[in-house]
């Protein structure tokens, strides 16, 4: 039997996801809500500058804007991967490889979760 999924209205789309997907994020997410927001690897890719700058790592997706100005590297760097994944470039013992704190500080930034064909339909789709 396929899995149950719920629908979650946003104002771009309506999405659906899966319960039990939920639990894991709750943590990070300040364990306020079970609503989750669900993005395409295209709505992360949309972010790609100074004023609007995401990531994803391990299917999470983070607004990391506000601290484009605080990263110890400079802005530049990450933003010369905005809108992509980082997890290869920050375990990359070539460019630097990030201390547990910089990870702990990533979920901070935690604005939702990328979608896969598992989580996300959209309508009409």
């Amino acid at each position: 039997m396929p899995a149950r999924r719920r629908k979650l209205n946003t104002n771009l789309s309506t999405f659906y996801y899966q319960p039990s997907l939920i639990p894991e994020l709750i943590p990070a997410m300040g364990g306020v809500s079970q609503r989750v927001r669900i993005y395409t690897h295209e709505d992360v890719e949309t972010h790609r500058n100074s004023g609007s700058c995401w990531v994803s790592r391990r299917g999470k997706v983070y607004d990391i804007t506000s601290f484009l100005k605080d990263h110890p590297g400079g802005d530049d760097v990450i933003l010369e991967f905005a809108g992509r994944d980082v997890e290869e470039i920050m375990e990359d013992m070539m460019e630097h490889k990030h201390s547990d704190s910089a990870y702990e500080m990533l979920e901070e930034y935690i604005i939702g979760r990328l979608g896969t064909d598992a989580t996300t339909v959209r309508d009409g789709a």
